[in-house]
């Protein structure tokens, strides 16, 4: 029996979880070492000290709601909270939550505290860099797009409009069907050829426009990769250099131009 409890006793201390007790008035009962470590104090340190005192001031309120419905209600009931832990530094948790009582006695509650700090700046990270995304994209004159493996679209940055209008309409369609049928199967080799390799490609390509209108443009083209190496999407970035190869084509035939006026007149 000795044996048993000791064993209980570091799984329960030792888990990779935090375990704690509350009692109706959310004061901490009982607390694992794996649940004084998240709250950042020592386990003799806790004892009978309020847990929303923990709790960091934006998520106090919630958490007062949360606590009053677990103590009318027989299920396990779950939210997220930002922790303002005891040696001043911050973390988020998971709580599940189990309202505990027999009749004509005092409930108490059982909670189980995950750790997410990691998976919550994780998501904060891929929020900053999708704004980031976002604002670099919605702001500048060049052309990005983000298509699937098949070269489907996924976005349009704003500036697409300007060719083709309603950049919404475009979710999910066909990314070559508006290049020129002399350039499609030479961009669509380069495409492939990204996702294979993970290399990208820089090459030139037209466009045909609804009123049938060329534009000219250059394209260079990269891969996203998930955190095990394998490719998600496309990223291409393009140009309209329409004006430049109008400029280019005059400046040839002006050179041309002065060429044969410099030939001898021959009678």
């Amino acid at each position: 029996l000795e044996k048993s409890r000791e064993r209980y006793a570091d799984f329960y201390d030792f888990a990779p979880v935090g375990y704690l007790s509350l009692s109706h008035e959310g004061m901490i009962d009982e607390i694992n070492l794996t649940g004084a470590a998240l709250l950042g104090l020592e386990r003799n340190q806790l004892s009978h000290r309020s847990f929303a005192t923990f709790v960091a001031m934006e998520d106090r309120d919630r958490w007062y709601r949360h606590f009053l419905k677990v103590l009318t209600h027989e299920d396990t009931l779950t939210c997220e909270l930002a922790l303002q832990r005891g040696d001043g530094s911050r973390s988020y948790v998971r709580l599940d939550c189990l309202r505990i009582g027999r009749a004509g006695k005092t409930p108490v509650v059982r909670i189980v505290l995950v750790d997410i700090t990691e998976r919550n700046l994780a998501e904060e990270t891929v929020r900053t860099q999708e704004e980031f995304f976002r604002m670099i994209a919605e702001n500048v004159e060049d052309f990005i797009a983000v298509l699937d493996l098949e070269g489907r679209r996924l976005y349009n940055s704003p500036s697409y409009a300007r060719l083709f209008g309603d950049i919404e309409a475009m979710k999910g369609a066909d990314s070559f069907a508006e290049i020129h049928p002399d350039d499609r199967e030479r961009v669509k080799r380069a495409f492939k050829e990204t996702v294979q390799s993970g290399i990208g490609h820089r090459l030139n390509f037209r466009f045909v426009l609804a009123d049938g209108s060329i534009r000219y443009m250059e394209s260079c083209g990269g891969l996203i990769k998930n955190s095990q190496g394998q490719a998600l999407h496309v990223v291409v970035v393009s140009r309209d250099i329409t004006e430049r190869m109008k400029y280019d084509e005059e400046i040839r035939n002006l050179a041309f131009y002065d060429a044969l006026t410099q030939l001898p007149n021959r009678r």
